[in-house]
């Protein structure tokens, strides 16, 4: 019997959760309309730049030199 107590409980806690988010999500939507700030062609735009600077390599003066080496056999 406390076995479906507890299920009973966790399944309530979940609805309330489930619901609380959605009420937020509305609310949220309706009371904070979002800035100008945060638009879309303002997030590419950074986005794009920072993905730019993290694509730059930076290639080292003696990277990709052919170096002799001797093959020693046993």
């Amino acid at each position: 019997m406390k076995f479906l107590l507890i299920i009973f409980l966790l399944f309530l806690f979940l609805i309330f959760i489930f619901g609380f988010s959605v009420l937020k999500l509305l609310l949220g939507g309706l009371f904070f309309p979002k800035s100008k700030k945060s638009s879309p062609e303002n997030r590419s735009d950074s986005k794009k730049t920072a993905s730019a600077a993290a694509t730059k390599k930076i290639i080292q003066p003696d990277e990709g030199e052919y170096v002799d080496y001797e093959e020693i056999k046993d």
